[in-house]
């Protein structure tokens, strides 16, 4: 984000903007939430096209969520499961 107020922002691959995902994944393990996740295509990589970037996304996410997992199963000693 540039300038919230004026809307100046620039589109990001997934996990690398501004948000923080691990902590809000986390959240939803802790709480125990059952939720889909959507992803929106929003940012174009250079010279690359939608289809690119949704790729990159998807690995994004599935890398962050693997990490959630094991980061989970090391707290715990066993398995909770995130579905990818």
């Amino acid at each position: 984000v540039n300038d919230g107020l004026n809307l100046d922002f620039e589109y990001c691959p997934f996990g690398e903007g501004d948000t923080d995902y691990p902590t809000v994944f986390r959240n939803l393990r802790d709480h125990n939430c059952d939720v889909f996740i959507s992803l929106a295509t929003h940012f174009q990589p250079a010279g690359g096209t939608n289809v690119d970037a949704m790729r990159i996304n998807s690995a994004n996410i599935k890398r962050l969520l693997s990490e959630i997992e094991a980061e989970t199963e090391r707290a715990l000693g066993k398995t909770k499961k995130i579905s990818l």
